[in-house]
């Protein structure tokens, strides 16, 4: 297994992943409605880069656009979850595992418009 820890000490960059609220439910042994949790916000910190050429797709309705990114991050994310990068929302489009090799996972995130 190839040790990235260097690179990662290197070039990490905060970014907050937002973490979904526990959602409401009926507790079954007190019947009892346990309401919503709001979303949470976890500071955290990966590497931030721009999608390269190949990743990009330059035919009509192409996935990616210049205002994506992929986040080479050590910890986990999940489909669909939002992340926040410099005051932007981006929500987690798809992953590239790379732990068979190493400790990390590479997400590609889709800007969400506001």
């Amino acid at each position: 297994m190839f040790d990235f820890t260097e690179l990662f000490q290197e070039f990490n960059k905060p970014f907050v992943k937002l973490a979904e609220g526990q959602k409401g439910y009926w507790d079954k042994e007190t019947g009892l409605y346990v309401p919503p949790t709001d979303l949470e916000e976890v500071n955290t910190e990966g590497i931030i880069l721009p999608l390269n050429n190949d990743e990009l797709r330059f035919d009509d309705g192409g996935t990616f656009t210049f205002e994506d990114r992929k986040i080479i991050y050590e910890g986990q994310l999940q489909a669909n979850q939002t992340v926040n990068i410099d005051g932007n929302n981006y929500r987690v489009h798809s992953m590239k595992p790379y732990t068979t090799y190493s400790h990390f996972t590479v997400y590609f995130v889709k800007r969400v418009s506001t």
